[in-house]
């Protein structure tokens, strides 16, 4: 009964905080933020290519995926499936051809494919 009320609690929680930052931010805050205040996603391209790759197995999981960018760059020959909560077109981003492009919330995401992940603390892609 006890493990019955904490699953209760957390999927409760878990629910609570999908509500409240779903689309909180857009895609212009993050396009603005990256353009004009931090270029991280040249840094991960380099160091996935030069320090992580070899450990990275496909296919992969890009939550936050975005515009695609770091896949795109980092992980050409890699099987990846990007997710993200804004609709990002293949038109204005192309994607690989081994890449997946799926607009969805992390917390609805599921897949018959096993996909490895990466600890966010560890890889942001």
């Amino acid at each position: 009964m006890r493990i019955t009320m904490i699953k209760k609690q957390i999927l409760a929680l878990s629910n609570s905080l999908k509500v409240k930052f779903k689309n909180a931010i857009g895609k212009k805050d993050v396009f603005d933020f990256k353009e004009n205040y931090c270029n991280e996603n040249e840094t991960i391209v380099e160091i996935i290519k030069s320090d992580l790759k070899q450990y990275f197995k496909s296919p992969i999981l890009d939550v936050g995926a975005g515009i695609g960018d770091i896949a795109f760059k980092a992980l050409a020959d890699t099987k990846v499936v990007m997710i993200d909560v804004n609709n990002i077109s293949r038109h204005d981003y192309p994607c690989r051809p081994q890449h997946q492009r799926k607009k969805c919330d992390f917390y609805d995401f599921a897949s018959k494919e096993k996909i490895k992940t990466y600890p966010s603390e560890q890889v942001h892609l």
